[in-house]
């Protein structure tokens, strides 16, 4: 079994006392969300992140089975979250409650991963038996669960390089969504998160659009880089060409964007119309870089 963890101690607490001291507390988040002007299909989503963020914990999308009276760690402090909006709230919190999707290799063939939600910096870990650990108290988030297909035989035999490559990428995808969803409302975030998940569904068709799909991870980088410089009220050109608009980021000296070859993102419009001009590993290896650029400029935001 293999692990990734961001922190050196998965939390213990029992946060609250009672379910009247939990009440009032997420009455005070419900309260921070309306003055923030958050829309209530997006209340439950956010309430999340304002949690994790008070607390200082993992806040994870659990089933609403997983809350046990009285017990206000881990999953079980989750299962109470999502529980109180739904009760508040009901029908009108209705929303697609993943970060998002990416890709992995497995064998030589690639597998879909739907993102889950999730706040804060959880245990990964890659278990090939897909055991689910929403209903320990010592939790930790299986990812060889979330891959679409993925059989008990199959995740055995994958190697330790395998598993990291696969920790890896849902680690950087979930990631990548937590910041996207902290600034969602900037201009072209939005947008761009869509064109994202369509650079992996496109993958997935009966017949595959690689040339949609490396399409959508343009469109993904070159919106978040407009956004960035937006937000740095920097002017551009209306232009798809990403060599021009990273060299208007030359200033802000960022970390790592020197590592990203744009060359496996940039694609003429062309492609949208004839798939056949790229091929499946190619528009992957747009998706890996594109999410590795988003990382690198939504952590320097």
């Amino acid at each position: 079994m293999v692990t990734i963890q961001d922190n050196n101690k998965i939390d213990p607490r029992n946060h609250f006392k009672s379910n009247e001291e939990f009440n009032d507390f997420m009455e005070k988040i419900d309260l921070k969300l309306k003055a923030k002007g958050v829309p209530i299909v997006g209340r439950q989503l956010q309430g999340a992140g304002e949690v994790a963020k008070t607390l200082k914990t993992s806040i994870f999308m659990v089933p609403k089975s997983s809350a046990k009276p009285n017990d206000f760690r881990n999953f079980s402090l989750s299962a109470h979250v999502v529980l109180w909006f739904d009760r508040r709230y009901g029908d009108r919190l209705k929303m697609n409650l993943s970060f998002g999707k990416t890709v992995v290799l497995i064998n030589h063939d690639f597998y879909k991963v739907k993102l889950p939600f999730v706040w804060g910096h959880p245990q990964y870990i890659f278990d090939p038996t897909l055991k689910d650990y929403s209903n320990i108290k010592d939790p930790r988030f299986n990812v060889a669960s979330l891959v679409e297909g993925l059989t008990p035989d199959l995740a055995s035999k994958i190697d330790k390089f395998g598993q990291f490559h696969i920790l890896n990428k849902v680690k950087n995808g979930i990631c990548l969504g937590q910041l996207m969803e902290q600034y969602i409302e900037v201009l072209y975030i939005k947008e761009a998160k869509g064109d994202l998940i369509q650079s992996v569904d496109s993958l997935f068709q009966h017949k595959p659009l690689c040339g949609l799909s490396k399409w959508g991870s343009l469109q993904f980088a070159e919106k978040i880089i407009k956004s960035f410089l937006t937000n740095k009220q920097e002017s551009f050109r209306n232009t798809h060409n990403l060599s021009e608009l990273i060299n208007l980021l030359g200033k802000y000296n960022l970390k790592n964007l020197d590592s990203i070859d744009l060359n496996h993102i940039q694609c003429s419009s062309d492609v949208r119309y004839n798939s056949e001009l790229v091929e499946r590993s190619e528009a992957v290896q747009a998706h890996w870089d594109s999410v590795d650029l988003g990382l690198i400029l939504l952590q320097q935001f």
